[in-house]
């Protein structure tokens, strides 16, 4: 499915409802998806993935199981 400008509008409508996040965690599960720890007045996670086929952000509630992924992306996504 492509990322259109109307997906994309729905996407921040959506996750403007629970703004302001802080971001505790970041963890990457694969080589194409990363999800974000977030605390606002609950914890929350912002999954996103940025496969060719299955590319989506979602926010969960639970989170999937750990990876021990490393890479210079998740490096760079944690010092920023």
């Amino acid at each position: 499915m492509a990322l259109d400008g109307i997906l994309l509008s729905r996407y921040v409508n959506s996750i403007a409802l629970r703004l302001p996040l802080k971001i505790n965690k970041i963890q990457q599960l694969s080589d194409s998806e990363v999800v974000f720890s977030c605390f606002s007045q609950q914890r929350v996670f912002l999954y996103v993935s940025t496969h060719a086929q299955t590319n989506r952000i979602q926010m969960i509630d639970q989170l999937p199981e750990k990876s021990n992924v490393s890479s210079n992306f998740l490096m760079l996504l944690k010092k920023h």
